[in-house]
């Protein structure tokens, strides 16, 4: 009985050494998946907003087609041109709107002038300046 005694304290203090483990281990895990998921969503806001080579393309080809295309088919076969460049891009604003460029140019020519300042603005937001 004596020995069991002696004994208890030490278990005890086992017990909680490995509680604290668990849960210092719980607390860095947790934080290191913090961290991963801020440095993945800083990675996903640059790539989804940057201008690359494929997102000037598509900005340079709207602004280069836009005051020629007047015709129904002219808008849709520029905004397929700007899809394509677009798709080949990084920037997920411009990929999305160029879709929306595209349902605007089979809808109207209002739908098209709002869809095409849409895209242009994005553009301008990716630090496009048109030159």
């Amino acid at each position: 009985m004596t020995q069991k005694r002696k004994i208890m304290p030490y278990v005890a203090l086992a017990g909680a050494i490995v509680c604290g483990l668990i849960l210092v281990l719980a607390v860095v895990g947790v934080t290191m998946q913090v961290r991963a998921d801020h440095t993945a969503s800083a990675a996903a806001k640059t790539t989804s907003s940057t201008l690359d080579a494929s997102a000037r393309r598509a900005c340079d080809t709207l602004a280069g087609g836009y005051k020629g295309a007047v015709t129904h088919q002219a808008r849709i076969d520029l905004a397929g041109k700007v899809a394509k460049h677009a798709a080949a891009s990084n920037n997920r604003n411009l990929i999305d709107l160029a879709t929306v460029l595209g349902r605007g140019a089979d809808a109207s020519a209002a739908a098209w002038t709002m869809a095409s300042d849409a895209f242009s603005q994005a553009c301008f937001d990716a630090g496009w300046t048109g030159e």
